[in-house]
């Protein structure tokens, strides 16, 4: 099984969230971060067992698949930070951006 994180947990990276879980996939191995806690509130009503990373490494670390879902004007700055973490080119990422070219 991949293991997947979310980095950015906004309105669209839920709507995402949602599609896997009614979608009956194990979600205890879906890694979620976002700079901004309060956004974890609506996931935590609900009845499953997310892991909530406490920054960019720790959610990479043993992801497989990253969902790049942060607002455009934080892209650079994410993308720098995973750039700079070992191993970031061997994962497979899946952006909710339009035009993200490769660096």
């Amino acid at each position: 099984m991949y293991k997947i994180s979310v980095l950015g947990v906004g309105n669209m990276a839920k709507a995402i969230i949602g599609g896997v879980v009614r979608s009956a996939m194990d979600v205890s191995s879906i890694v979620l971060f976002d700079k901004n806690q309060r956004q974890y509130s609506d996931l935590e009503m609900l009845d499953y067992k997310f892991i909530y990373a406490n920054c960019v490494s720790d959610a990479l670390c043993n992801s497989d698949i990253v969902l790049l879902s942060v607002k455009p004007q934080n892209y650079d700055e994410l993308l720098s930070e995973i750039t700079s973490l070992p191993d970031y080119d061997k994962k497979t990422y899946i952006s909710t951006r339009k035009n993200v070219e490769k660096g």
